[in-house]
């Protein structure tokens, strides 16, 4: 009996529960942070599936493999283990404001514990400054055809 009501509570819980809705959408700190990681060098951010958006990305990031961000990722994967999942949580986790980058702060810190001990200071640092060195927003703006065309093929 008591498993029943267990079951009808759950049961009752989830008829109550409000569904969202998932939107697709691209994000420029996603794209950033991916930007990033393919240009230090992750394998996981280097697998070459998206044709002509990759050949522009490679073209247009060429000159700045040797840019100190790039640099601090590579530092950040082998001193704290940053990659894979890792990226996007701090992607997910970050403001831009004007073309500044900061933390999102929040009540209940959600960050990827690999990034516990990493000073997010000195990682904000490098993170802006390739983000102005490279003229980041206007490489993301140059890309809007294919960002909307990737957007419509998975609505449809």
């Amino acid at each position: 009996m008591k498993k029943c009501l267990i079951l009808f509570a759950l049961f009752v819980a989830c008829l109550w529960a409000k569904a969202q809705s998932v939107v697709p959408q691209v994000n420029e700190n996603v794209e950033l942070m991916s930007i990033l990681s393919r240009m230090a060098g992750f394998p996981e951010y280097n697998m070459d599936m998206a044709g002509r958006y990759i050949k522009d990305m490679d073209n247009y990031f060429k000159d700045n493999t040797e840019h100190p961000a790039v640099h601090y990722m590579k530092e950040l994967r082998n001193k704290y283990g940053i990659s894979y999942d890792a990226v996007m949580s701090m992607a997910v986790h970050l403001d831009n404001r004007n073309g500044t980058l900061s933390l999102i702060e929040e009540v209940t810190p959600n960050l990827d514990d690999r990034w516990t001990d990493v000073d997010k200071d000195e990682f904000l640092s490098c993170l802006n400054s390739f983000y102005k060195d490279t003229k980041f927003n206007e490489f993301f703006k140059s890309q809007k055809d294919i960002y909307n065309s990737s957007l419509n093929i998975s609505l449809a």
